[in-house]
């Protein structure tokens, strides 16, 4: 899991060196200034797509974590706030089995997890394996995102 600021790349300026975070973080900035109608949009078919969303929020009780196996989630948050909780998926408790199709894997709620605050400009980057819990209330009553889903072979191998 990373997070950084839009107005701050150089948080996470190593990630520009490949091809498919410039074309992430591009379509992100052009979209930023006059965002779209909520839904999907293809950027490079289903391997490389971003979802325009507004959130209701909500409390923790009663959720399920999520962790994807084949893409990577970048949460980039427009409007309003919200808090993202994260844990690593192999410390979570399973709730179901893994949905091939929907690439969605949930886990019951652990007692505590990490909390991260989205405000405008905000993003964080979920790995296959990092569980997380989107769409918690903080101030306001619903956020304003993109999702932005990567196909993980798009990207190489970490080293």
């Amino acid at each position: 899991m990373l997070v950084g600021h839009l107005d701050f790349p150089e948080t996470v300026a190593p990630l520009f060196r490949q091809p498919t975070w410039q074309e992430a973080f591009a379509w992100v900035r052009q979209q930023r200034s006059s965002v779209p109608k909520d839904g999907e949009y293809l950027l490079r078919g289903s391997a490389l797509r971003a979802i325009v969303q507004t959130v209701p929020l909500g409390p923790r009780d009663g959720r399920l974590f999520e962790a994807h196996r084949k893409e990577i989630d970048l949460h980039v948050c427009l409007e309003g706030s919200e808090w993202i909780e994260w844990a690593p998926a192999a410390l979570l408790t399973p709730h179901g089995s893994y949905e091939t199709g929907k690439d969605t894997e949930l886990f019951a709620l652990p007692s505590e997890a990490h909390r991260l605050v989205m405000v405008p400009g905000a993003f964080a980057i979920f790995f296959p394996g990092d569980a997380h819990l989107p769409g918690l209330l903080r101030e306001h009553l619903g956020v304003r995102k993109f999702v932005v889903k990567i196909l993980a072979p798009l990207l190489p191998p970490q080293r």
